[in-house]
C-alpha cells in the first residue's frame, strides 16, 4: 500500500510543478485585485455623493420623460446613448429616483468591465503580467470615479472591453465557431445603441477581419463576414440618423467640446496640439508628467512587437485609437477627457504588453523594478481611492436650508447650482415667488449686480452657490452690502444667509 501511495505522490508532483503553482498564485492575485476593485467601486457608490451640475441635468431628463420620450433629443445640452438612457430609466422605475438608482447602471457597467478585462488580459498577456494590468485597472482613480457618475462613460469602457474580448475569443478557433460569430454579431448590434465610441471598436474589428480574410489568415467565407457586419452597419446608420445627427448639430455641445477636435498635424502649432492632447490623455489616465515618456516608450515597444509579429489581435486594439483620432480630425468625435475613457484599458494593456516584451529575458530583479516604475503612480493614488469622492455637495446645503429657512426668506440660487437644486426639490413644494434662479452672464457681470440689487429689496436672502465659474462667487460676496448672518461650506458648494434690513436702513438715512 505504501509503495502505491509513493507512486501516486510522485505522479502528482510531476503533474503539479512549480509553474502550475505559480500560475495558481498569480490567478488568485488577479482575482484578489478584481475583488478589491469591486469593493472600491461599491464603497464610492454607497457614499452617495450629491449630483453635480451635469448629472443633475441628465437626471432631470431621465426622471421627467417616459422611455419613448427619451428617444428625442435631450434638454439642457445633454447627450447620451439611447439604450443607456432606457436602462437608467428602468433602474429608476425599479428603485426610485434617488442618486443610488440613477448611478446603478454605471456601477454595474464598471464591475462588468473589470471582469471582462481580466478575461481579456489572460488572452493578451503572459500570466505573470496579468496581475499588473489588473492592479492598474482596478485602482485607476478616474475609472473608479466614473463608476459612480450618472454618465455613460463606464458603459463605454465595458462595451469596448466586451467587443474586444469577443473578437479575441472568435480568433481562438479555426474556423471560428458559430456561437462566437453569432455572439459578436449580436453584441455589435446592441453596442451601437449603448455606447457612442463602439463605432471605433466595430470598425477596427471589421477592418481586421477583412484584412485577415484577404491574407488567407481567416477560415471563413466573405458571405458570413457580410452577414455578421450587416447588422452593425444598419444599426450604426439608424443610430446616426435618429440619435447622433441631432447631437452633431447641437451648437452648445460643439462649442463645449471644440478643443477636443484635433487638426491635421501639418504645422508646428498642430503638432503641439497633438502632443498636448497625448500628454493630457496620459495625465487623465493617472500617469503624472514624469511618467509620460516611460509609458509611451512601453506602448511603442508593444506596437512594434505587434507589427513584427503581424498579430491581428494586437493591431486591432491599436486601430481603435487610430479610428478615434481620425474621427477627431474630421470633427466628428472629440478626443478629450471623459469621452476617451474607453481607451484607458486599451492603453493599460499596451503598456503592460510593452513591459512584458522589454523584461521577458531579463532577471527577476529587473522585471520587478520595471513593473514597479509602471505601477508607482497608482500606488501613490491608492490611498485617495479610499477617500469618499465629493464633487459639488449641494445635498447637505439643501437639507440645512429646509430646516432653517423662515417662511418669508427668499432664496437666490446661482445658475450653476440650479439644476442640482431642482433635482433635490423634485418632490417638494416650492413657492416660486420666494425662489430666484440667477442668470448666466460670464461676459457681463453687470447682470449679477442687477440680480443683487433685486435681492436687496427683501429682508433675509439665502444665496446658494455651486459649479462656480472662475471667481464669480467671490464677486457676488464682495458686492453684497448686507449683514452676513451665516455661511456654510461643503465641497464645491456654499450657502450664505444675508440680512439686508440694516443696509436698507443705512440707505434711507443717507437719502435724507
Amino acid at each position: 500500500m505504501s509503495s502505491v501511495l509513493k507512486h501516486e505522490a510522485k505522479s502528482l508532483d510531476k503533474r503539479v510543478g512549480p509553474k502550475d503553482t505559480q500560475k495558481t498564485w498569480l490567478g488568485a492575485l488577479s482575482w484578489l485585485f478584481l475583488a478589491a476593485g469591486v469593493l472600491l467601486r461599491l464603497a464610492q457608490w454607497l457614499n452617495n455623493r450629491s449630483l453635480w451640475f451635469d448629472e443633475a441635468m441628465l437626471a432631470r431628463n431621465i426622471i421627467a420623460r417616459n422611455p419613448f420620450e427619451l428617444l428625442a433629443p435631450l434638454d439642457y445640452a445633454q447627450a447620451a446613448p439611447v439604450l443607456f438612457l432606457c436602462l437608467v430609466k428602468a433602474a429608476t422605475v425599479l428603485f426610485g429616483s434617488g442618486e443610488l438608482a440613477l448611478r446603478f447602471v454605471p456601477l454595474c457597467a464598471s464591475i462588468v468591465g473589470l471582469v471582462v478585462f481580466l478575461l481579456l488580459a489572460k488572452q493578451f498577456l503572459e500570466s505573470r503580467y496579468v496581475p499588473i494590468a489588473l492592479f492598474l485597472i482596478t485602482t485607476s482613480p478616474i475609472l473608479i470615479y466614473y463608476s459612480q457618475e450618472l454618465k455613460q462613460y463606464s458603459v463605454d469602457v465595458a462595451v469596448t472591453l466586451s467587443l474586444t474580448y469577443s473578437f479575441f475569443r472568435l480568433l481562438k478557433s479555426d474556423p471560428p465557431r458559430k456561437t462566437h460569430l453569432i455572439g459578436l454579431c449580436v453584441l455589435g448590434s446592441v453596442a451601437t445603441f449603448l455606447s457612442h465610441p463602439s463605432v471605433f471598436i466595430l470598425a477596427s474589428i471589421a477592418t481586421t477581419l477583412i484584412v485577415m480574410k484577404c491574407c488567407k489568415q481567416l477560415n471563413i467565407s466573405f458571405g458570413r463576414l457580410f452577414l455578421i457586419m450587416l447588422p452593425w452597419v444598419v444599426g450604426q446608420g439608424v443610430n446616426y440618423i435618429l440619435f447622433l445627427r441631432p447631437i452633431s448639430a447641437n451648437k452648445a455641445l460643439l462649442a463645449h467640446w471644440q478643443d477636443g477636435f484635433l487638426p491635421l498635424p501639418f504645422n508646428v502649432v498642430a503638432v503641439k496640439t497633438w502632443y498636448y492632447t497625448a500628454s493630457r490623455f496620459l495625465s487623465f489616465s493617472g500617469f503624472p508628467v514624469h511618467w509620460h515618456v516611460y509609458v509611451w516608450l512601453l506602448v511603442a515597444i508593444a506596437l512594434g512587437y505587434a507589427i513584427r509579429r503581424k498579430s491581428a489581435r494586437l493591431l486591432m486594439i491599436a486601430m481603435c485609437i487610430v479610428y478615434a483620432l481620425a474621427a477627431s480630425v474630421l470633427g466628428k468625435y472629440p478626443f478629450w477627457d471623459r469621452l476617451i475613457l474607453f481607451a484607458i484599458p486599451l492603453l493599460i494593456l499596451y503598456a503592460v504588453l510593452g513591459l512584458q516584451v522589454v523584461s521577458r529575458e531579463g532577471p527577476a530583479l529587473v522585471r520587478s523594478i520595471l513593473a514597479l516604475i509602471l505601477v508607482a503612480p497608482y500606488l501613490v493614488w491608492l490611498p485617495s481611492t479610499l477617500i469618499p469622492i465629493q464633487h459639488e455637495e449641494v445635498k447637505p446645503l439643501v437639507a440645512y436650508l429646509d430646516l432653517n429657512r423662515q417662511s418669508d426668506d427668499h432664496v437666490y440660487v446661482y445658475y450653476g447650482a440650479w439644476p442640482a437644486v431642482q433635482y433635490y426639490y423634485r418632490n417638494k413644494q416650492r413657492d416660486e415667488a420666494f425662489w430666484h434662479c440667477g442668470r448666466s452672464s460670464r461676459d457681463d457681470r453687470s447682470v449679477y449686480l442687477a440680480d443683487m440689487d433685486t435681492m436687496r429689496q427683501w429682508h433675509r436672502v439665502w444665496f446658494l452657490f455651486a459649479h462656480g465659474h472662475l471667481d464669480e462667487e467671490d464677486f457676488f460676496v464682495s458686492h453684497m452690502d448686507g449683514s452676513r448672518v451665516e455661511k456654510h461650506v461643503e465641497h464645491g458648494a456654499s450657502l450664505y444667509l444675508y440680512d439686508f434690513r440694516q443696509s436698507g436702513a443705512n440707505k434711507a438715512v443717507a437719502g435724507k
